[in-house]
């Protein structure tokens, strides 16, 4: 009689050994299927931040575009302006050149050009 009871004892701790296993099995895939949904939300939100980047890109593109247009113009306006003033005279252009170093400025620091 007492080896049924045994097996009935063996056969009872491995089904509660096999309960406790099938639990953590179920709490993994519990855990799993969180951690899944969570993946899926961070990758919306990339690409969301991914979209953001693209426009803000062509947006600092733009206005670079434009701020090398201005810049041009500028430049362009200056030098005719420079030209209208002082003309083409090489004794005028020694002299601001000389007047420039001793003042100790430099065209590029200024933004002029000649």
């Amino acid at each position: 009689m007492s080896t049924p009871h045994r097996h009935q004892t063996r056969s009872t701790t491995a089904t509660a050994k096999l309960s406790e296993m099938l639990q953590d099995i179920k709490n993994a895939e519990e855990r799993l299927a969180a951690l899944v949904a969570h993946t899926a939300a961070v990758e919306a939100q990339l690409a969301d931040l991914q979209e953001d980047v693209a426009e803000k890109e062509a947006t600092v593109s733009e206005l670079d575009k434009k701020i090398k247009k201005q810049k041009t113009k500028i430049d362009s306006n200056n030098k005719a302006l420079d030209e209208q003033l002082f003309g083409s005279d090489p004794m005028m252009d020694r002299l601001l050149d000389q007047v420039w170093a001793e003042w100790g400025y430099d065209e590029d620091s200024i933004g002029m050009r000649r």
